[in-house]
């Protein structure tokens, strides 16, 4: 299908952003069910729930739109999920390391969707749809602070992982 104007690549980019906010519930809760800290845990429960939110706000913004979103595969988003699971996996059974390689992978994920949103939002409010900009910024700002949550715990699990591979040497 060819895009034409700004309003098609804006439906095509929240079709798009559905098919990731999809792909990335379903990767954060194998990843929940293979994290080992309470922390990183709590953060990725807290996470899948605003996951949840934000698809209905995407499908939201679609009726408010009077419109309905094309079918779209996210080719990043399948790409980051493929990898973010390839990496768990190699981390096998050392969990300390498996909490590093799924906050990374939270990480790459949420400075995707931060790059993604913004230019929907820029979007919208170029084109006139301020209500449907004020609630892409929630669902960015959601992002962001996922992000940050991550930034900060990082270093705690890296030296975790690092603990247990001295003690397992």
């Amino acid at each position: 299908m060819a895009i034409s104007n700004l309003q098609e690549l804006f439906i095509h980019g929240l079709a798009e952003m559905q098919d990731a906010e999809e792909r990335f519930i379903k990767a954060q809760k194998q990843m929940l069910s293979k994290a080992g800290n309470d922390t990183l845990q709590a953060m990725l429960k807290e996470h899948i729930g605003q996951t949840g939110e934000q698809l209905d706000q995407i499908k939201n913004l679609a009726s408010m739109l009077e419109t309905s979103l094309p079918q779209a595969t996210n080719s990043v988003a399948k790409t980051l999920v493929e990898e973010g699971e390839k990496l768990i996996e190699q981390a096998g059974d050392n969990s300390a390391l498996r909490d590093v390689v799924i906050a990374e992978a939270v990480s790459k994920v949420e400075h995707f969707e931060i790059g993604s949103y913004q230019p929907l939002i820029a979007a919208a409010e170029q084109m006139g749809h301020r209500t449907v900009a004020q609630k892409l910024n929630g669902i960015l700002q959601q992002e962001e602070m996922t992000a940050q949550k991550v930034v900060k715990n990082a270093p705690a699990l890296i030296k975790q992982a690092q603990s247990s591979k001295e003690a397992s040497a």
